[in-house]
């Protein structure tokens, strides 16, 4: 869990898996590409997944 205005650097072999609270804040970068507003504000989303192909997000 990150507080506000946190960052964190993760990397991985195949994917990473992420559930956010509100998605309407969280800002993400994926290999120099920023991904803002991966929802609608206090929208929570699970399972979002990051690969080296992208990202697939259901909160769209």
């Amino acid at each position: 869990m990150l507080e506000r205005g946190r960052f964190e650097s993760w990397q991985a072999q195949e994917r990473i898996v992420l559930s956010v609270g509100d998605a309407g804040v969280v800002e993400l970068e994926i290999n120099g590409q920023m991904f803002k507003n991966l929802g609608r504000k206090g929208q929570a989303c699970k399972n979002i997944i990051i690969t080296k192909e992208g990202m697939s997000n259901n909160c769209i």
